[in-house]
C-alpha cells in the first residue's frame, strides 16, 4: 500500500469549499487528511449546491470517512491548546474560532511533524504565521495542485491571496516584536 505523501489538516471552510467543488472524495483519496474534532462535531454541517439561499444546500456527514479511516480526527484538550493561545494573546493576534484554533494547534504541537495546515480565513492565516508556522501552511490552491487536483478557483482560495495575507501577518509580527521590545 502506498503511503499518501500529503498530510494535511484543513479547516472547516476548506472542507466546505472542497464539497462545493465536488472534489472532497478525490481529495481524501490523494491525501492523508486529518480534521480537528471541533471541526467534525460543530463546524462542518452543510455546503451550498446552488445560489445562496437555504434551499440549495446539502448536509455533510463525515462519519463514513472517519469510520473507514479515510479521515483521521485529531482531538486536543484545553491544556494542549493553552500554550498556543497564550502566545497568540501575547502577540495581540486576531481572534479565531474554535475549529481554527484546534486545527492550528495540531500543527503547533507537531501532530504529526510534517502536517500541513490548509486555511482560508485571513485571521487564521495570520495567527499561523505569527506562531512561526508559515512553513507548514498552504493555500487551498497549493493543496490541490500538490495532489494533482489543480483547477481555476475563486480568489479567496488562491495562492496569491494567501501570500498577500502572509505578508500582512509578517509585518504585524515584526511590529508586535518591536513594540514588545523583543
Amino acid at each position: 500500500m502506498n503511503r499518501k505523501s500529503n498530510l494535511i489538516i484543513p479547516d472547516a471552510d476548506v472542507v466546505i469549499h472542497l464539497f462545493e467543488l465536488d472534489i472532497w472524495v478525490k481529495f481524501l483519496a490523494l491525501n492523508q487528511v486529518f480534521l480537528a474534532q471541533t471541526v467534525v462535531d460543530d463546524e462542518v454541517s452543510f455546503y451550498r449546491t446552488g445560489p445562496y439561499d437555504l434551499k440549495s444546500k446539502e448536509y455533510i456527514d463525515l462519519s463514513e470517512d472517519v469510520s473507514t479511516g479515510r479521515l483521521t480526527v485529531v482531538s486536543l484538550d484545553a491544556k494542549d491548546i493553552q500554550p498556543m493561545l497564550t502566545e497568540l494573546e501575547r502577540m495581540h493576534a486576531p481572534l479565531i474560532d474554535p475549529g481554527e484554533t484546534e486545527t492550528i494547534a495540531a500543527s503547533y504541537l507537531n501532530y504529526p511533524d510534517d502536517l500541513q495546515v490548509c486555511l482560508v480565513d485571513a485571521a487564521a492565516i495570520k495567527c499561523a504565521v505569527m506562531l512561526d508556522l508559515r512553513h507548514k501552511c498552504v493555500s487551498v490552491e497549493r493543496a490541490l495542485t500538490n495532489c494533482g487536483l489543480g483547477r481555476q478557483l475563486p480568489k479567496e482560495l488562491s495562492d496569491k491571496r494567501f501570500h498577500e495575507i502572509v505578508k500582512q501577518a509578517e509585518l504585524q509580527k515584526v511590529y508586535c516584536f518591536n513594540r514588545n521590545g523583543q
